[in-house]
This record gives structure tokens, sequence and C-alpha cells, in this order.
């Protein structure tokens, strides 16, 4: 309510987080639920209020999900789902793949906005600082590949975070 009174628009960006990453280190990334249906039933009742909340607030855009790597491939579920967030909830939708995952991601189809989480090594890795001029090549590189996927896709496309890896 504070950003609308500011004149802004919002984006409603839930985040599954991870209480406990188990002994791998895991991460909403690699989750790997023993039963899927389970795992898509508790997200729908998390969700659907979600949606419904962004509906009575006006919020400009809902994201459906994050980074959410070995779960969304499962076009049909998303389908459903996303169905019934549309059900509930009339603005824009899109969904934030991970840097490293994005053009697996099975359910572009679905969403308004193509979102991606953008931490996109840009240097080589060796410990070193890149030079500036290493950077701009770098990220040059990275945006006409970006721009080029997008154009074939035909959609927005939105980072919804942006960063370096440590």
């Amino acid at each position: 309510r504070q950003a609308h009174a500011r004149g802004l628009k919002v984006l409603l960006f839930p985040i599954v987080r991870l209480e406990d990453g188990g002994p791998r280190g895991e991460w909403r990334g690699t989750l790997r639920p023993r039963d899927r249906d389970a795992w898509f039933a508790s997200y729908e009742r998390w969700l659907l209020p979600l949606a419904a909340l962004a509906e009575r607030e006006g919020v400009a855009a809902l994201s459906v999900g994050s980074e959410l790597s070995t779960l969304d491939v499962h076009h049909d579920r998303w389908a459903r789902l996303i169905a019934q967030v549309r059900g509930a909830y009339h603005g824009a939708i899109l969904y934030s793949g991970n840097w490293d995952h994005y053009r697996e991601v099975g359910l572009w189809d679905l969403v308004d906005y193509l979102g991606v989480c953008g931490y996109f090594a840009l240097g080589s890795g060796d410990g070193g600082a890149p030079d500036e001029a290493a950077l701009r090549r770098a990220w040059t590189e990275r945006r006409r590949d970006l721009e080029a996927w997008q154009a074939r896709r035909g959609k927005p496309l939105v980072f919804t975070e942006i960063g370096y890896l440590s």
C-alpha cells in the first residue's frame, strides 16, 4: 500500500525458503519431493491466498515461483496451478527461472513475463578480479544471448534478481 501511495507498481514475489537444507545443502532449486502430488497440492494451498491478496491489493504482477529448477519442468502441473491462480488474480503473471536453468523451464508459455534471476558469471572464476573491459565484453555476450532468447519467446523479460556470484 505504501508503494502504491508513492505511485509505484508492485510485484508480489513469494520465494520458497527451506528451513533445513539437509546434509547436502539443498535449496529450492534442488527440491526432489518424495510425493510430487503432495508438494504441488501444498504449494497451491500456499500460493492461492497470495493470488487473492495480489488481486485485492491491485498488485501489477505476481510471480508463481522462483528458481524451482527441479520442479519447473512439469508443464501439466504448472498449467493446472496457473489456471487456478488466474481465476483468483487478473494481473500479469511471471515465473523466475534460475540463471543457469532459465532455458529449460517448462512453463514459459503459461506466463505473461519471463523472469530470470541474473547471477551470471562474468569473470574467469580464477579468483582474480576482471578488468572493466572484460566485464563489459562478458555482459555484452550474455545480454545478446538473453535478448535473442527473449525475442524467440515473444514475451517481456524481467530480471527478478540480479547480482554476482561470490
